[in-house]
C-alpha cells in the first residue's frame, strides 16, 4: 500500500460558534484550518479538517507542506505543543455531495465520522478535528484493558 496525502484547503478562517465552543475560545478567534485527503495506493480512503488555535502556533499552516510533513510533528518540534490528551465521538453518517465526492462514494453512502479535540498535558485545546472515513475502506479495532 502507498500512502498519499493531498492538502485541499489550506487557510485562516474564524472560528464558528461550535468550534470555539469545543477549543474554549471566542467566537471568530483565529484559526488555522488545514484540510487534507488521505489516500492509499491512489484510492480516497479519508478526509481530514483541521482546525488549530492560530495565537499558540502562529504561521503554522507556511512552515511545512503538510502533503509530506506531519502536522503533529511540527506542533512538537517546531512550537513545543505536545497533543497529550483527546475527546474522541465516533459515529456513522451519510455522506454528504462534497465528501461523497472527494472520497469518490455515492451520495448517501455510510461513512464514519470523527470528531476529536486534542489538548496539552496542562489541558488546553490546541486542535479540533474532524475526519471522514470510507465506509467501506476502514475497519474500527480497539483493544482494551480493565
Amino acid at each position: 500500500m502507498t500512502p498519499q496525502t493531498k492538502v485541499i484547503f489550506s487557510g485562516l478562517v474564524g472560528a464558528p460558534p461550535e468550534i470555539a465552543e469545543k477549543l474554549g475560545v471566542p467566537e471568530g478567534s483565529e484559526l488555522a484550518r488545514l484540510d487534507r485527503l488521505r489516500l492509499a495506493n491512489g484510492e480516497p480512503l479519508s478526509v481530514e479538517e483541521s482546525y488549530l488555535v492560530h495565537y499558540l502556533c502562529p504561521g503554522v499552516l507556511e512552515r511545512h507542506d503538510y502533503a509530506k510533513i506531519s502536522l503533529r510533528k511540527t506542533l512538537a518540534e517546531d512550537y513545543g505543543i505536545r497533543l497529550q490528551k483527546a475527546r474522541e465521538l465516533i459515529r456513522a453518517i451519510a455522506a454528504p455531495r462534497k465528501l461523497a465526492h472527494l472520497l469518490t462514494v455515492p451520495e448517501g453512502a455510510p461513512i464514519l465520522y470523527v470528531e476529536r479535540v486534542s489538548f496539552t498535558a496542562s489541558g488546553e485545546a490546541v486542535e479540533y478535528l474532524r475526519k471522514f472515513y470510507r465506509g467501506d475502506r476502514y475497519v474500527l479495532y480497539n483493544e482494551l484493558q480493565g
